[in-house]
């Protein structure tokens, strides 16, 4: 399982360092094999190989006469990327998935269980920001939160 959220640096070339605490992991999960896509949310999604090849299959098994199920087939699928966590410890983001999440010089690696988002530092702490504003402006909770024990 990822989980936890680490500021990355992206150097000149796109690369960046897996934080250490995940490189047992995956080597163990994917043979250090990743997948790298979009998310229409604007930031990154980067999947085990295995776990990948399972959505990948999920979404293009879905019948395509829906126009949003071909976009989001298009724009998943087209922007994957295989990619390889060298034996640094680095991963190269290609320039199209870096000009699709605005990523630059400084990003945040959030785990999210079977996979992982990988942010623009300034858009995820405006985001969670702007969460965590929505969250104290409500006066009460969503009925489907009630019974969640956090």
């Amino acid at each position: 399982m990822f989980r936890g959220i680490s500021k990355i640096s992206i150097d000149a070339k796109g690369r960046f360092a897996v934080p250490a605490k995940y490189r047992p992991e995956l080597e163990d999960k994917c043979a250090n094999q990743l997948v790298i896509t979009v998310d229409p949310d604007q930031c990154l999604l980067m999947y085990p190989k295995p776990r990948w090849d399972e959505i990948e299959n999920q979404l293009m098994t879905q019948g395509n006469l829906s126009k949003d199920v071909r976009r989001l087939q298009r724009l998943i699928v087209g922007y994957a990327t295989d990619c390889e966590i060298s034996a640094q410890g680095k991963v190269q983001l290609s320039q199209p998935l870096r000009d699709y999440a605005g990523l630059d010089k400084a990003g945040m690696l959030v785990g999210q269980g079977q996979r992982f988002e990988i942010w623009d530092q300034e858009t995820w702490l405006k985001l969670t920001d702007d969460w965590r504003r929505a969250e104290q402006a409500k006066e009460s909770l969503n009925e489907s939160l009630v019974d969640l024990q956090l």
